[in-house]
């Protein structure tokens, strides 16, 4: 029974997450002045989100919030992607590609435990995807991307974009 109970309180706690914010961002490429544009989307671990749209040489800011379901599916996307756990030197790819759109994505982890008598790092420690992704883990990478663009409000790319 005491099991049963320790099980039901630790379900109703939210396990931290293992990143402090996300920051992705992403560009159209080499085309004609008129059609570049680009964009970063930076969140972060309590569902707080800013989307940056640069069109034209000006770059204009949108303030969001994630809803529990959306910071819950960007958390599953970020485990899937295997950026936490894979080297940096393995996420990138052996191929230089070149021309196309630019996607890259930086997260940024919690500072370590300190232990007694530590001074305090300058710089929480930080993970840089590649826009050269390995084969390997392109799959999760761009589903990650796709998920942060998902997670920002429609009404909000709508305002960034003109559209309607």
């Amino acid at each position: 029974m005491l099991i049963l109970i320790l099980f039901i309180s630790a379900s109703g706690i939210q396990a931290k997450s293992k990143w402090e914010k996300i920051s992705y961002y992403h560009s159209r490429g080499p085309v004609s002045p008129e059609y570049q544009y680009s964009y970063i989307i930076t969140i972060d671990d309590e569902g707080v989100g800013k989307l940056e749209y640069t069109k034209l040489g000006r770059t204009e800011v949108y303030d969001f919030s994630l809803t529990e379901k959306s910071l819950k599916t960007l958390n599953n996307a970020i485990q899937n992607s295997k950026a936490l756990t894979v080297s940096p030197a393995d996420l990138k790819s052996e191929k230089n590609l070149i021309g196309g759109p630019v996607y890259s994505c930086t997260i940024t982890l919690p500072f370590p435990d300190r232990k007694e008598g530590e001074e305090e790092k300058e710089k929480a420690p930080v993970i840089i995807i590649p826009s050269d992704v390995n084969e390997k883990y392109a799959a999760g990478v761009f589903n990650l991307y796709q998920v942060l663009e998902s997670v920002v409000p429609t009404s909000v790319w709508n305002e960034a974009t003109g559209s309607k």
